[in-house]
């Protein structure tokens, strides 16, 4: 599988954050039911200070907490955190791994991180994230990218 290595500066990412675990596979049930919370209950629409409109999926604190456990945060890049309501993450500044995918159906999403884990990648631990590129005029032309923290 093709990737592109690229180097991203810090990131400040505003939004809603659970801690979770592939255990049972509840994060199978609880990562798309914050999906539906971040853009039914408005979430996306109220971030301030967003220095873009492409939502982020961000995974981190992998099998800190227990082997199969993770965060994870649906929001947006910000230059500041206006919103004291919502969860705040710095992702650092880090080399990633860039995978590009078409369509953002869950379906894609799960089969993207399944084939990149299968991958012999130079992993760095940190946060790993999901940047959808939305088209709001034709949703079947919206794209996702996964990126995956490397050394």
């Amino acid at each position: 599988m093709e990737y592109t290595k690229v180097k991203l500066e810090k990131m400040l990412i505003a939004g809603k954050q659970i801690s979770t675990t592939f255990a049972n596979d509840k994060c199978f049930e609880e990562v798309p039911a914050l999906w539906n919370n971040f853009f039914q209950e408005g979430i996306f629409q109220s971030i301030q200070k967003k220095t873009d409109f492409k939502p982020l999926g961000v995974y981190f604190n992998v099998g800190l907490n227990g082997e199969q456990a993770f965060d994870f945060v649906t929001g947006c890049k910000v230059s500041e955190n206006a919103n004291p309501e919502l969860d705040a993450i710095e992702i650092p500044a880090s080399n990633y791994a860039k995978f590009s995918f078409g369509a953002p159906t869950p379906e894609n999403i799960n089969k993207a991180w399944e084939t990149i884990a299968g991958l012999d990648l130079d992993k760095n631990t940190g946060f790993d994230f999901e940047e959808y590129n939305m088209n709001a005029e034709d949703e079947t032309k919206s794209t996702f990218d996964c990126y995956v923290s490397v050394k």
